[in-house]
Parts: structure tokens; C-alpha cells; sequence
């Protein structure tokens, strides 16, 4: 699972993908209002802290953080 989060633009940009077995779910996600992408940051992060699955790496480079999860 790749999450990458651009802060810097006012722009939030999430690219997920899951491999599950040999399912493979895309999900991308595009919010250009700053409240709602606020609320979205908060209900996102809040998912990540109450999933089961390992964080792998978290970097953050030029105000762009980007979360991988294995």
C-alpha cells in the first residue's frame, strides 16, 4: 500500500494499491477544498492508526509525505 500525500498545493492527492493474492484495488483520490481535504486528513490518519497492517516507512521530503506500508 502506497500513500502519497501532497500538502504543499492545497491539493491532496491519495494513490492507494493493494495487493491482495492476485486482487489488485486502485484507489485514487483528488480533493481541491482545504476543509474538506482537512476532515479527509483527519478520517484517513485515523484508519492508519486503527489498521492492523505495518507501517513500513514514513518520510516526509519538500512538504511531501509519503506513507508505505508492506
Amino acid at each position: 500500500m502506497i500513500i502519497i500525500t501532497i500538502s504543499r498545493i492545497k491539493i491532496l492527492i491519495f494513490h492507494i494499491i493493494i495487493f491482495n493474492r492476485q486482487i489488485t484495488f486502485i484507489f485514487h483520490f483528488i480533493i481541491f477544498n482545504r476543509h474538506v481535504t482537512s476532515i479527509f486528513h483527519i478520517i484517513f490518519f485515523t484508519m492508519i492508526l486503527n489498521s492492523k497492517q505495518h507501517i513500513f516507512r514514513i518520510f516526509n521530503i519538500n512538504n511531501i509525505m509519503i506513507i508505505i506500508f508492506k
